[in-house]
């Protein structure tokens, strides 16, 4: 005689059990999938699959999940995840783990969704099924095969490429010189839509300091953006000892070294007193350094690097 059932839901992954007893629970690795339509392997989720045993003894009702590769094989070698474009069997029993990969389909649009559902046999003989959905987030619009930069003469020259487009409308070269922090530089448009190679080119000769950052924002047209990496160029303005940007929120400073060396920063108020200290490792050339600079109040303040072979001081003013 049937005393009753039990309903589990989760919100944001849920495992729903056909029968009444036990549960099949599916935690994908993320909920939502950015698509690069142009690689219809690389588009994939990775599903983590648990049976969960009834047990009318233990608190709640379960007596602790169980492993997949636990069970027996009939349970594994039936089971299979359906949904977008890939039909996966379950790990069998002496599979090194849970998990199971589906895929989603390349050209899927955005904010589309797909439910993948596992279906599969308790020990006892019992279909059981779990599911959860995958949400498309973002669809990339470009497939950015180099992105470079380099120092000629007086300026900088950025070089990047790309082996298809969709719906690209232009791009923003980014500049930065905390590597924290960008402003927008130029702008060049894109291809719209193609599947053509194309080259951009851009050179900025108005960079200053020591170290400068670099990025692409990739704006589609519906006003949709990415980002590329973050090239970090060596200006090479400097053949001295030199403190560069310093930036308290981000905790950031940039400095150029004369040669490999030992690099201790201090930072001291106008009382003498020592308020931050970090030790790191300067390589010839422009560095960065994180250090903690949030906590200081507005003032004066005198930056202290010591290398193996020098030392240079640099004054900054904090304002909040």
């Amino acid at each position: 005689m049937k005393k009753g059932f039990i309903l589990l839901l989760w919100i944001t992954f849920s495992g729903y059990a056909m029968a009444q007893t036990d549960v099949l629970v599916i935690t994908p690795n993320s909920s939502s999938i950015t698509v690069k339509p142009w690689d219809a392997n690389a588009n994939t989720v990775t599903l983590n699959v648990v049976y969960s045993a009834y047990d009318p003894n233990a608190n709640g009702g379960f007596g602790g999940n169980v492993n997949v590769n636990s069970l027996v094989t009939a349970f594994a070698n039936t089971g299979t995840a359906t949904g977008a474009t890939t039909t996966t069997t379950l790990p069998t029993a002496s599979a090194a783990s849970n998990s199971i990969v589906v895929k989603i389909p390349a050209n899927a649009a955005k904010n589309s969704s797909f439910t993948i559902t596992i279906t599969a046999k308790t020990p006892a003989g019992t279909p059981i099924t779990g599911t959860a959905t995958i949400t498309v987030g973002s669809v990339l619009a470009i497939e950015l095969v180099s992105f470079k930069a380099a120092v000629e003469s007086d300026k900088v020259n950025l070089a990047w490429a790309t082996a298809s487009e969709k719906n690209n409308a232009f791009f923003e070269v980014e500049r930065s010189y905390n590597g924290l922090h960008f402003e927008t530089i130029g702008v060049l448009k894109g291809q719209g839509t193609t599947n053509l190679p194309t080259q951009y080119f851009f050179s900025d000769a108005a960079a200053t300091g020591v170290i400068a950052y670099y990025r692409l924002k990739d704006v589609e047209f519906s006003g949709v953006m990415s980002h590329s990496k973050v090239l970090s160029v060596d200006l090479g303005k400097s053949a001295k000892l030199e403190i560069g940007t310093i930036s308290v929120e981000g905790g950031l400073v940039t400095f150029n070294a004369t040669a490999d060396s030992d690099a201790t920063f201090s930072v001291v108020n106008l009382g003498g007193q020592s308020v931050a200290h970090v030790k790191s490792i300067a390589t010839k050339g422009g560095n960065i350094v994180q250090m903690p600079l949030s906590h200081l109040a507005n003032g004066i303040y005198l930056m202290n690097l010591q290398t193996n072979n020098s030392a240079v001081t640099k004054k900054f003013i904090v304002t909040k």
